[in-house]
C-alpha cells in the first residue's frame, strides 16, 4: 500500500517538472472500470488509504487498493465518422449536421463541457450550437465522434 502511495506521488512530481498540459486523468480500478475526469481545476489528494480526484464539477474517491493504473492523457478517443449518413459542417459559428432522425447530438467544448444537446427530429441537415466561439469542438452523433474547428 505504501509503494503504491509512493509511486502515485512520484509519478505526480514528474509530471509537475516536465510541465505539460493534460486534458484528462484516468484510473482504473480493478474491477475493470474505468474512472475519466478532466484534467483543468483537477485537485488530487490522498487520505487514509484512498485517491480523491476533484474538477471543480466533478468529484471521485477511490480506494487505492481498488486501483490498478492511473494516468494523465491528452488522447481524445476521437475517431473519424465512417458512416456516409453523418456529416458534420461548420458555416460561420454553427454547426450544420446531417443525420437521420433519432440521432443523439452532443457537441462538447475541449475542457469537457457540453455546450450543446440535441435529438435530430428530421433526415438531413440541422443548424446546431447557435452562435459558438471560435474554438475547438467535440461533435458526438450517437456514438461517432468527430472534432471540428470553428474558426
Amino acid at each position: 500500500m505504501k509503494n503504491l502511495l509512493l509511486l502515485a506521488i512520484l509519478f505526480l512530481c514528474s509530471i509537475g517538472i516536465h510541465g505539460e498540459e493534460y486534458a484528462t486523468f484516468t484510473f482504473m480500478k480493478a474491477d475493470g472500470t474505468e474512472v475519466t475526469l478532466p484534467a483543468v481545476g483537477l485537485r488530487i489528494t490522498f487520505n487514509n488509504g484512498m485517491i480523491t480526484a476533484v474538477n471543480g464539477q466533478d468529484t471521485e474517491t477511490v480506494s487505492l487498493a481498488d486501483v490498478n493504473t492511473m494516468f494523465f492523457s491528452n488522447a481524445t478517443a476521437i475517431t473519424k465518422i465512417l458512416s456516409p449518413d453523418y456529416a458534420v459542417n461548420v458555416s460561420g459559428h454553427q454547426l450544420l449536421i446531417t443525420s437521420p432522425i433519432g440521432t443523439d447530438i452532443t457537441v462538447a467544448n475541449t475542457l469537457g463541457m457540453v455546450v450543446c444537446r440535441s435529438i435530430s427530429t428530421s433526415d438531413g441537415e440541422q443548424t446546431i450550437g447557435g452562435s459558438l466561439p471560435s474554438g475547438v469542438y467535440i461533435v458526438n452523433l450517437s456514438g461517432q465522434t468527430l472534432k471540428v474547428m470553428v474558426r
